[in-house]
């Protein structure tokens, strides 16, 4: 998705492989630097079915130079979304 990519469509990329999915569980892990805020996860998801969550936080990796980072924070969440449809 480039830079241009609104929450809009965003939503709409996801409700199609959602929606159409032939499974029993769908689950989805998504970290709080993702493009789609987690309540737009969370709406798509409760359409279809039974929708949980879990979260975790955790210590950012650190691979780059300090000085050069384009995310300052030193922890991150990750979400675990469980879809039963």
């Amino acid at each position: 998705m480039g830079g241009g990519t609104t929450f809009f469509e965003c939503e709409k990329m996801q409700n199609s492989p959602i929606k159409n999915a032939n499974f029993k569980y769908i689950f989805l892990s998504y970290n709080n630097e993702g493009l789609m805020p987690l309540n737009v996860i969370r709406k798509i998801m409760q359409k279809y079915g039974k929708y949980d969550l879990a979260q975790i936080d955790y210590q950012r990796f650190k691979a780059d130079k300090t000085r050069s980072r384009n995310h300052k924070a030193s922890a991150t969440k990750e979400y675990l979304h469980c879809l039963e449809k």
